[in-house]
């Protein structure tokens, strides 16, 4: 996979990470405001067959979306969260224990004595006004 993307590019990434996706894992995305987090998670869900809206939970923290029969997607925004304890009260030890739970979690690195490791993290940088450079981390343990 090349580590340079457009929006469109961006799309077909969602679409490749999409089909490994069965359930019970934990996405991980890093990187400044605005460089491309919640595009991706709107183009992984869309794959998903998510048919509801999908933006940014920086004001409610998690969102779920279900796919499937009975999956979800608990798409949850760190961001806002300083204090551990307030992280920890969120209820993420439920979330990364359930099966049929997909997690992707924006600003991991606020939790990160927390969470466990994760089946993928993406590191997004600004290159250019309409280009990211993302880096990919995948674990398959």
């Amino acid at each position: 996979m090349p580590d340079i993307y457009t929006e469109k590019a961006l799309s077909g990434l969602a679409m490749d990470i999409s089909k490994k996706l069965h359930g019970h894992e934990n996405i991980y995305l890093s990187g400044d405001l605005g460089a491309g987090k919640t595009t991706f998670t709107k183009y992984l869900l869309a794959n998903l067959g998510v048919q509801s809206t999908v933006k940014s939970p920086s004001y409610q923290l998690i969102d779920f979306h279900r796919f499937g029969e009975n999956k979800q997607i608990a798409h949850v925004d760190l961001y806002r969260l300083n204090d551990l304890n307030d992280i920890a009260s969120l209820g993420l030890d439920d979330i990364l224990s359930d099966e049929q739970i997909i997690a992707i979690i924006e600003w991991p690195e606020r939790a990160e004595h927390l969470l466990p490791a994760p089946h993928y993290h993406f590191h997004f940088t600004h290159r250019t006004p309409t280009t990211r450079k993302i880096q990919i981390e995948e674990n398959n343990d």
